[in-house]
């Protein structure tokens, strides 16, 4: 005896056994073409459901994401690394990354808790200064090439640095767009709302994924649990406990005791909230005898308008150029977002994953349920009855040879308009040739349980006989 093979594939239809047909077994025999195909219906299903999470305290693997709720929220629901970073970054106020930590920030200050008065006596010891040329100052500097010089512009012809996207994990704002790749284009190309709904239209097989978490805010339970993010990572993948604790960690990063609080900054700084205002009025009135500092010359160049100067600086805003994303086709790296484009939209602009996942979710959603299998079960008839896969049968009671009763797990039908279809073994010897799947009109049919029976007839050999191999599907009864 062997076991149909079985192929993962959705079958469009399941043969229906003509009384004209002959009792043909073996792989390829008309009486094992429906159970061939309701299996590959079945381990079709299987792999469907084997790629999802269970809702309770489901174990996330690589980068899952979830939305990043708004600053300030203060409840169950789950925390993105975005989130964390948003938090951290309002502490930190945009702060430069050289003085994002209250360790770089103590380091900043000398480590000195009275930072502001010992400055301002430092800078009693200089002389006044006169106001410099600044037209001279940056007509000497446009003759020098920016490239690797270090010059460190607040513009880049006429434009801030926030105006410009880097090249590595861009958030881009406002309607980004991008152009349409190819059907079927699996490459690292920007995939846009077009190029997502043309895929999506191409067909997607019928899934019931109503025992899942859905992707849009899943009301998870237990205890999920996700892969903690490396630190420094700000984009909708989830943030864990261990990640939070490692981002307030770097944010103290070793300060010293005297200036690992934001009070002893503030008092270090004289409790001034415009201190770097303050000093640099102050500075701005003193003159170092020995020669221009280059903040100096900074503060010169800031009163003259750089665009069409010829400036060519090597920096913008602190970053290098080359990390700048261009406008045209532009490669880019790391986690880049976008913001994610209402339902529906078929356009060039750009699809962001969580556009694609609620797109896939919209579809299976609108599918025909009805197609599916609600229950199935495969089992061993013969002797103690044994299940060996099933699918919302709970258990099957054996009531005599040939005749048993399935039991469905509770609310699986909610009527008794349901089909099903069963198929049975059927072997070389006379006494399993011909064996049929049948209900009598007295037997139950609930949308508990439904009763079957399987009969021999063969020849002019009938009779209810067991059957080693029985399988079982039903349809419908919503």
């Amino acid at each position: 005896m062997a076991n149909l093979s079985e192929e993962t594939v959705w079958e469009e239809g399941i043969y229906q056994l003509e009384t004209t047909d002959p009792v043909l077994g073996g792989p390829d025999g008309i009486d094992n073409r429906q159970a061939k195909e309701l299996a590959n219906r079945t381990q079709y299903l299987k792999a469907q459901t084997d790629l999802r999470a269970p809702i309770e305290s489901p174990a996330f693997t690589g980068n899952p994401t979830a939305l990043t709720q708004a600053l300030g929220t203060n409840n169950t629901t789950l925390a993105t690394t975005a989130f964390i970073q948003a938090a951290i970054s309002a502490l930190v106020a945009s702060s430069p990354g050289t003085l994002d930590t209250l360790n770089e920030l103590a380091a900043a200050l000398g480590d000195d808790p009275n930072f502001a008065a010992t400055v301002t006596a430092l800078i009693a010891t200089k002389l006044d200064a006169s106001v410099y040329n600044a037209n001279d100052i940056l007509a000497k500097l446009v003759t020098v090439h920016g490239t690797g010089s270090g010059l460190d512009a607040d513009k880049l012809n006429g434009h801030a640095g926030s105006y410009y996207a880097p090249t590595a994990s861009p958030a881009l704002t406002g309607t980004p767009t991008a152009p349409t790749a190819g059907a079927g284009n699996a490459t690292t190309q920007i995939a846009n709302t077009e190029f997502v709904q043309t895929e999506i239209s191409n067909g997607l097989g019928d899934i019931d994924l109503s025992l899942y978490a859905p992707k849009v805010s899943p009301a998870l339970t237990g205890n999920p649990t996700a892969p903690t993010q490396t630190p420094g990572t700000n984009n909708t993948t989830l943030a864990t406990t261990a990640f939070t604790q490692a981002a307030i960690a770097a944010l103290v990063a070793s300060s010293p005791g005297t200036l690992d609080t934001l009070n002893e900054l503030a008092a270090a700084l004289g409790d001034d909230p415009n201190f770097a205002t303050t000093m640099t009025t102050l500075i701005g009135t003193k003159l170092n005898a020995s020669a221009f500092t280059g903040a100096a010359i900074l503060s010169l160049l800031l009163s003259v308008d750089g665009v069409g100067s010829g400036l060519d600086a090597d920096k913008l805003d602190g970053v290098q150029g080359s990390s700048y994303a261009r406008k045209a086709s532009p490669a880019l790296t790391g986690d880049p977002t976008a913001p994610t484009q209402p339902a529906g939209n078929n356009s060039t602009r750009l699809a962001t994953t969580a556009y694609a996942e609620r797109a896939v979710q919209e579809f299976v959603n609108n599918s025909k349920s009805a197609a599916l299998v609600k229950a199935w079960v495969s089992f061993d008839g013969t002797g103690v009855v044994s299940i060996r896969d099933s699918y919302n049968v709970s258990s099957i009671t054996d009531n005599g040879a040939g005749n048993y009763t399935l039991n469905f797990a509770a609310g699986t039908f909610v009527n008794t308009n349901y089909a099903w279809v069963g198929t049975a073994q059927t072997s070389a010897d006379s006494a399993h040739q011909g064996i049929m799947v049948v209900r009598r009109p007295s037997f139950t049919k609930t949308v508990n349980a439904l009763q079957i029976v399987t009969v021999r007839s063969f020849a002019n050999t009938t009779g209810d006989i067991d059957s080693a191999d029985i399988n079982v599907q039903i349809f419908g009864g919503n």
